[in-house]
């Protein structure tokens, strides 16, 4: 069949047009097919996601079986005249409980304010903070800003205790779930005044401190009640990072936080304008070096062996009068809250102290026992604790030299004896990690006690104490 010109283009667009359809017929059953599929791996992602937070939620303790005040409390030692002479802490237990009346509100509302603005609205969890984090994130990438609430961290601290462990997000993000439907349940049972008087006494505070009254006495050696804004807004600055905002090793990151701090206080109608201008101007870290010196100092006197043998006798007295078993009877002095009056009488202490010292009263040819304390904190802000005992046991468990003694002849010697095995400490740390600008040294004593050894006993025989 002949076709004209124009006709043979027609039939070719015909065919063009054919082939097009067939082409977009095809697309768009592709695309059905992939927006079902789509579609159904979403419902069953979303009922699969649903059934994993369900597990992750029924795993959980229950909201009755939980208690979330902290167990763990430090317990002092005092002379006759009622002066604290030591304080008995094991990890975790360097806190001294506070009632909330007794803490001061511009100190509650500094936490307040910069922790959980909205603590006293949400029931558990901050769904407007858990956006406002998520949307910091995405825009920033940087998943640093918390949403944690008040009501969360004390469950995390109080409850899920083992959450420094955490080695994956897996782990991490069970937690989570868990903590914020805890956080539900708990403030169904629990008011609101109370969960932050547990804040308040459980939070980690640098310097070895737990709670709000144990670092009002360490920073500024004064109680709780008496803390100004000033001062509050340098303790609520530590708990984001105890280490990096400890307002002793680093004041000048702990000033940048309080600013934040008082600034959020302003803001929210907290304080006045005024003191926040007065709470600025205080000189308030200058206050807390001197404190700190003055603690430091204090903490040089020797009572070692008198509290040594005091906690060896409340230890049996538990045992033997309340039938405690020994491991509830150490508990108990070391992280029980105790308060322990002793018969010392410091200023005869002192005395006794400084002629034994002396090295002027011993034969010429003299040799030097030590004691040795040394803190090291770490980058959760807990401080480990070392004494002379961990030099001896150092040198005949791990060097096997059963007939060591920390008897040295010159304090020169025993110098380089405590150097070599705080290197050998320090080679541990490194080991996981950890330098000198994620752990430090908080402090160190070194005493040198001549040798021979000589001891007494002082009694009054009237009372007879000893």
């Amino acid at each position: 069949m002949n076709f004209e010109y124009k006709e043979t283009i027609d039939k070719q667009r015909e065919l063009v047009s054919l082939q097009k359809k067939v082409v977009s017929k095809s697309l768009v059953s592709a695309l059905k097919v992939f927006l079902y599929i789509m579609c159904l791996a979403i419902v069953t992602g979303g009922f699969f996601g649903l059934g994993v937070i369900h597990g992750i939620i029924k795993s959980a303790p229950s909201v009755e079986n939980i208690s979330i005040v902290p167990s763990s409390y430090s317990t002092t030692v005092y002379d006759t005249n009622n002066k604290q002479i030591a304080k008995l802490i094991t990890s975790g237990s360097n806190r001294i409980k506070a009632d909330l009346k007794d803490i001061p509100e511009h100190l509650r509302w500094a936490f307040i304010d910069t922790e959980d603005a909205r603590f006293y609205e949400h029931n558990g969890i901050d769904i407007q903070g858990i956006g406002r984090a998520a949307f910091i994130a995405l825009t920033t990438l940087n998943p640093s800003e918390g949403a944690s609430t008040i009501t969360q961290q004390v469950l995390k601290n109080n409850v899920f205790t083992s959450w420094t462990e955490e080695d994956s997000l897996t782990s991490s993000l069970k937690r989570k779930i868990q903590e914020q439907y805890l956080a539900v349940q708990l403030e169904k049972v629990t008011k609101k005044d109370v969960i932050l008087e547990t804040y308040l006494n459980t939070i980690n505070l640098g310097s070895n401190t737990l709670g709000v009254k144990a670092a009002s006495l360490r920073y500024f050696n004064k109680d709780v009640s008496k803390i100004t804004v000033s001062e509050a807004g340098v303790i609520a600055a530590i708990t984001q990072n105890p280490s990096l905002y400890n307002p002793i090793t680093n004041p000048d990151e702990n000033a940048k936080r309080r600013k934040k701090i008082l600034t959020n206080m302003k803001d929210a109608g907290h304080i006045t304008q005024e003191q926040y201008d007065e709470a600025m101007s205080d000189n308030v870290y200058a206050r807390i070096k001197k404190v700190n010196n003055k603690l430091t100092k204090s903490d040089d006197r020797v009572y070692s062996y008198f509290v040594d043998e005091v906690v060896k006798q409340v230890l049996s007295d538990l045992q033997e009068q309340k039938g405690y078993t020994y491991t509830q009877a150490y508990n108990a002095v070391y992280s029980g809250g105790l308060k322990i009056y002793t018969t010392q009488d410091s200023d005869i202490q002192k005395i006794c102290d400084k002629e034994l010292s002396d090295s002027a009263n011993y034969p010429y040819a003299i040799k030097y026992s030590i004691n040795w304390a040394w803190s090291v904190q770490n980058p959760d802000g807990s401080v480990d604790n070392y004494s002379e005992k961990d030099i001896l046991n150092y040198h005949r468990n791990s060097l096997n030299e059963s007939s060591f003694k920390l008897i040295f002849s010159s304090k020169e010697e025993a110098k380089a004896c405590v150097k070599a095995y705080k290197m050998h400490l320090m080679n541990k740390y490194y080991k996981k990690g950890i330098d000198k600008d994620k752990g430090y040294a908080e402090y160190e004593n070194l005493y040198y006690n001549p040798q021979p050894q000589v001891s007494f006993t002082v009694m009054d025989q009237y009372t007879g104490y000893v």
